[in-house]
């Protein structure tokens, strides 16, 4: 009986070892490559530009004018566009198991990612977009207001 078990265990245990990492081949998978990039960032310098990739064209383009507006401001210091995530400050707002926790639901060219906590009370819907051929991450990154000049007429020149 102990040989069955202790086969049985040593199957669990090497089959768990040969999950596939994860890829942005599947929404699941882009979602725990940037979810992990993101945890990363304190200690990885490389893991901003990492999580960067992994998000949509749109949240790049923002990032992107982001860096230009804070390189114009910085006497000369030329931000990246990964650089205006939040280094550091990124955290999740509830515990998720690393596998098991995520249900991905796909429709055409756009997914849904929910991500159950630990405690099956708190869960996350993630949207994903797939682009040319991956799958990304739709960051809503809202875009600062633009400013309108005024359009009215400027008051008359004093005549004396």
């Amino acid at each position: 009986m102990w040989p069955r078990l202790a086969l049985a265990a040593l199957l669990v245990v090497a089959l768990s070892a040969c999950s596939p990492a994860p890829s942005d081949s599947t929404p699941t998978g882009a979602l725990r490559l940037f979810l992990r990039a993101m945890e990363q960032a304190g200690s990885d310098p490389t893991a901003l530009e990492t999580a960067f990739g992994l998000l949509d064209a749109h949240a790049r383009e923002v990032l992107e004018q982001r860096a230009r507006d804070a390189s114009a401001l910085a006497n000369g210091r030329q931000f990246a566009a990964w650089e205006m995530l939040a280094q550091g400050r990124y955290r999740v707002r509830f515990a998720y198991a690393e596998y098991g926790s995520m249900r991905e639901r796909v429709e055409h060219e756009r997914a849904t990612v929910t991500v159950v906590g630990t405690s099956g009370n708190d869960r996350a819907d993630v949207p994903l977009v797939r682009e040319s051929g991956h799958w990304r991450v739709v960051l809503d990154i809202p875009t600062p207001p633009v400013r309108e000049e005024s359009r009215e007429e400027p008051p008359p020149a004093p005549l004396l």
